[in-house]
């Protein structure tokens, strides 16, 4: 997308001149500087008059790739340390099915943990290498179990939102195959394991009656697994640490 846009500012330069464009120039280079907040991509544009010419380029920023896989890395961590919490938080009865008329400061609790380990997981998602539908897919469940999370805290019936989480999971199981079929080692494995399991369990859930039981791998398999992920982050972050180096 920025490439094309890039194209369309050199060609639209061949029809106007330089002068007449730069407010959109200027503007460009503010969503540039927002860009680069948020990505690991950083849009370099340089303009020259010669011969009413216009050259433009993009490139890769390193420094800015290096922080922003530091912090994502970081990110994984904090947020395998949240589902830990939060899947054994479904041991404790009280949590698990707390109500808001019944206990609401604990449902809230429950909800907001709920929020956050999904959350943390966008930077991760975004991060590692696949292809971009799985990556829709990754961030399609995040959408979706966070709004079962808000549904159970309306006081939503169970079977409502609980046959919409087993739905997500669906999308969770692509994004876990398609994002661990790329590594080596104990990723993948654990990955393709946990997405066997998601998408399995989607359709056999009508047959367990505890909702729950189905899914105890996944409380040992979710965790590993992003755990595995920011330790793959953070060696890449190494790896290119030390090329520079070189």
């Amino acid at each position: 997308m920025l490439k094309r846009g890039a194209t369309l500012l050199k060609y639209a330069s061949t029809y106007y001149g330089t002068e007449e464009f730069t407010h959109v120039i200027e503007i460009f280079q503010l969503g540039r500087q927002l860009f680069m907040r948020y990505t690991v991509i950083d849009v370099y544009i340089s303009f020259y008059s010669k011969d009413g010419m216009m050259s433009t380029y993009v490139e890769q920023s390193e420094v800015v790739a290096d922080k922003t896989r530091r912090v994502v890395g970081r990110v994984a961590y904090i947020s395998a340390g949240l589902w830990i919490v939060r899947l054994l938080a479904f041991f404790v009865p009280a949590l698990r099915d707390a109500s808001p008329s019944g206990a609401p400061l604990l449902s809230e609790v429950f909800c907001v943990l709920g929020i956050a380990t999904h959350m943390t997981l966008l930077p991760v998602v975004d991060a590692l290498p696949g292809p971009r539908w799985g990556k829709a897919a990754g961030y399609s469940w995040i959408a979706i179990d966070m709004a079962t999370e808000i549904m159970q805290l309306n006081g939503v019936p169970h079977a409502t939102y609980i046959a919409l989480k087993y739905g997500g999971h669906i999308s969770a199981a692509v994004w876990f195959a398609t994002a661990s079929w790329r590594q080596k080692g104990a990723m993948r494995v654990v990955g393709l394991l946990l997405a066997a399991v998601l998408g399995g369990y989607s359709f056999v859930a009508p047959f367990d009656p505890t909702h729950f039981i189905g899914l105890l791998p996944s409380l040992v398999l979710i965790p590993t697994w992003i755990i595995l992920a920011g330790r793959k982050i953070a060696r890449e972050r190494r790896a290119k640490a030390d090329v520079a180096v070189e």
